[in-house]
C-alpha cells in the first residue's frame, strides 16, 4: 500500500478486506481523517496496525475482524470517539484489545465475539456508555469481563455468552438495569455467580424478557439468579405470596400474607426505575401520586426478597 503514503483524508469509509499476502499496512501512515466506517476485514497475514498510528478520527464504526495473525489492536491509539460501533471478530490471535485504551466513546453496539485467544478487555476501561447492544460472545480464553467496570448503560440487549473460561461478571456492576432491554445469558459452563445489583433489578420486573441456561450452577437459569439474588417468584405457590388489595387500585394498597416482618417496601416502574410510595401504615402504602400504569412491589424480609405486580389505574 506504499502508493498511498501521502493520503490524509478519506471522506467515506475506508474498507481492507480479504488481502491473503498483506503483512501490514505501510502507506497509511498520514491517515489522520475517515469520515465513514474503517473495516478490516479477513487480512489472514496482517501482523499489525501500526502505520495507522497517526489517525485521529473515525466518523462511523470500527469493525476488525477475521484477521487471524492479529495479536492486538496498537497503532489506534489516537482513536478517542468513534461516530459508530465498535466490532471486533473473529481474530484467531488477538490476546487483547490494546490499542483501544484511548477509546471514550462509541456511536453504536458493542460486539466481542468468536476471538479464540482473547484473555481481556481491559483496553475497553474508559468506556462508560455503550448507545446500542452489548455482545460479548465465543471468546473462549476470556475468563472475566475486566474492562468493562465503569460501563454505566446501554441501550439494547445484553448477552453474554458461549465464553468457555467466564467465571463471572462483577465488571457490569455500574451497569443501569433501565438501559436493558433484553438479557441473555447462555451457554458460559464455568459462571455460576451471576446476581450482581443490575442483573438482580431486571430480573425483579416481572415482563422483563430474560433467557439464563446452560451455565454452571447457581447461574443455569433466571430462577436460580432471583434465588441468589434473594427474589421469590411471583410464580411460586401462593402461600409464599402476598396479596394486595385492591388490585388494580387508584391509590392505597393493603399487603397481606408473609413476610411477617417486613425490613423495606419498594415500587418501580416497568422500566426497573425506583417509584415515590406514600406509608399510610406498616402494611399499607399509597400510589395516589403515581402515573396509571403496571408496577412491581419489592417487599424485603430478613429471609427473601417478594416481588408482585400493581397495576395503578
Amino acid at each position: 500500500m506504499e502508493g498511498l503514503q501521502n493520503l490524509k483524508t478519506v471522506q467515506e469509509e475506508v474498507r481492507i478486506q480479504a488481502n491473503y499476502s498483506l503483512p501490514n499496512l505501510s502507506g497509511l501512515d498520514s491517515l489522520q481523517f475517515i469520515g465513514g466506517d474503517l473495516g478490516i476485514h479477513f487480512n489472514p497475514a496482517l501482523t499489525g496496525l501500526g502505520a495507522l498510528s497517526g489517525l485521529q478520527w473515525i466518523g462511523g464504526g470500527l469493525f476488525i475482524e477475521g484477521n487471524g495473525s492479529l495479536h492486538d489492536l496498537s497503532g489506534l491509539q489516537g482513536i478517542d470517539t468513534l461516530g459508530g460501533p465498535l466490532w471486533v471478530s473473529s481474530n484467531d490471535a488477538l490476546i487483547d484489545l490494546a490499542g483501544l485504551d484511548d477509546l471514550h466513546s462509541i456511536g453504536g453496539n458493542l460486539t466481542i465475539a468468536h476471538n479464540d485467544l482473547l484473555t481481556n478487555l481491559d483496553a475497553l476501561s474508559n468506556l462508560t456508555q455503550v448507545p446500542g447492544f452489548l455482545r460479548v460472545y465465543n471468546n473462549d480464553f476470556l475468563p472475566d469481563l475486566s474492562g468493562l467496570e465503569n460501563l454505566t448503560s446501554i441501550d439494547g440487549y445484553l448477552e453474554i455468552g458461549r465464553n468457555d473460561l467466564l467465571a463471572n461478571i462483577d465488571e457490569l456492576s455500574s451497569l443501569d438495569p433501565i438501559t436493558i432491554t433484553d438479557l441473555r445469558i447462555t451457554e458460559n459452563p464455568q459462571l455460576s455467580v451471576c446476581e450482581q445489583p443490575p442483573i438482580c433489578a431486571y430480573l425483579a420486573v416481572p415482563d422483563n424478557p430474560a433467557t439464563v441456561e446452560d451455565n454452571a450452577p447457581g447461574c443455569n437459569s433466571s430462577e436460580e439468579v432471583k434465588a441468589a439474588c434473594g427474589l421469590v417468584s411471583t410464580v411460586e405457590t401462593a402461600a409464599l405470596r402476598l396479596k394486595l388489595y385492591p388490585n388494580p387500585t387508584s391509590g392505597p394498597v393493603r399487603l397481606e400474607g408473609p413476610p411477617e416482618h417486613m425490613l423495606s417496601i419498594q415500587v418501580v416502574d416497568q422500566y426497573g426505575r425506583r417509584a415515590p410510595i406514600s406509608p399510610l401504615s406498616e402494611r399499607t402504602i399509597d400510589l395516589s401520586g403515581l402515573p396509571s400504569g403496571i408496577y412491581t412491589l419489592i417487599v424485603r424480609s430478613e429471609t427473601n426478597t417478594y416481588f408482585e405486580r400493581i397495576h395503578k389505574s
